[in-house]
């Protein structure tokens, strides 16, 4: 369907009727005012809310996918990159929107050097604040460094400064420049990355994705610059707002996390497994006694989510462990 388009769009959609329609028509918009040949994919996760009906009402020129269950957000994407052909795709949430300028010059970028494989642009939050959409990929000390900074109290505040601070380093400045790891809400993407090394993991529903395909871009040699002149607007969160099974992203989180870290680490499988436990036993255990000793609501909530992510860790190692 792509044609003689140079770049394919992919917009995954679930429950999000008017936010979808709001991004398809703003990113056509976009193309047209830009020159840019492109088509437009709509993956809808069985919304089952018109979101189907409305944007082939609304936008009879676009390709609209029906999925016949809520299958996350790769297997969605994936559905999409297999039917488009385009030599660029360009991963966009519901929820971001390209700012003028934005796909061009990440074209440009991608155009200019065949050794880049994927170019992303600053993402800007409604509060105007820039995204820490770029981060290191995902490895055993990294996630040692993250579980230290939100699952080690009282002590976490002082890692968490850390770990931000590290984060600001990485989207500061105006330069393009290569990087680890960057957003797929807003993500071009060399269609012969997906050639060489494989589409986007479709093991997992949703988390991690970005860190499993540049995990494997970077063994294979390909580059990832950052892009900050170019912008989108990113609603942060907007795409699954009130979605209770998409929301329930400690779940989802770890299991995706664990997965990763299993698969391309298997000679930590141990460490990462004990880390976890750790120190999740010990925000349990600490959040109980706080419990115990203010009877704060709060506490307990906590408490109950961080028991929950010591049994997703058990049961994911030994699923794994065992070859499943």
């Amino acid at each position: 369907m792509s044609g003689n388009a140079v770049v394919d769009i992919v917009i995954v959609t679930w429950k999000t009727p008017e936010l979808t329609c709001r991004c398809v028509g703003d990113v056509l918009g976009k193309i047209d005012a830009e020159g840019i040949a492109a088509h437009v994919y709509v993956v809808d996760n069985d919304s089952q809310d018109g979101t189907v009906e409305a944007l082939q009402s609304r936008f009879p020129g676009i390709t609209v996918i029906e999925n016949d269950r809520n299958a996350g957000f790769s297997v969605a994407n994936n559905m999409a990159i297999r039917r488009s052909s385009a030599p660029f795709v360009l991963l966009l949430n519901s929820d971001a929107f390209l700012e003028a300028g934005c796909l061009t010059g990440l074209l440009a970028v991608m155009q200019g050097d065949p050794g880049v494989g994927a170019v992303g642009p600053r993402l800007v939050l409604a509060s105007g604040e820039f995204q820490h959409s770029v981060t290191q990929i995902t490895s055993p000390w990294s996630q040692l460094g993250c579980l230290l900074a939100f699952h080690f109290p009282p002590f976490d505040r002082f890692f968490r400064k850390l770990f931000y601070g590290n984060r600001d380093v990485l989207i500061a400045g105006e330069a393009p420049r290569d990087v680890p790891l960057m957003s797929a809400a807003c993500l071009l993407v060399r269609r012969e990355v997906f050639a060489r090394v494989g589409l986007l993991p479709e093991d997992r529903f949703l988390y991690s994705e970005e860190d499993d395909l540049f995990f494997r871009m970077r063994r294979a040699g390909f580059r990832s610059v950052y892009l900050p002149s170019a912008r989108a607007l990113h609603l942060c969160g907007e795409s699954s707002r009130g979605r209770a099974e998409v929301v329930r992203s400690d779940d989802h989180f770890t299991r995706s996390r664990l997965k990763f870290l299993f698969q391309h680490y298997p000679q930590y499988r141990f460490f990462t497994f004990a880390t976890h436990w750790l120190f999740y036993s010990w925000s349990s255990w600490l959040c109980k006694l706080k419990y115990l000793l203010r009877g704060s609501e709060s506490d307990g909530i906590y408490y109950a989510n961080a028991r929950l992510l010591v049994n997703i860790s058990v049961a994911e190692y030994a699923r794994i462990k065992n070859g499943k």
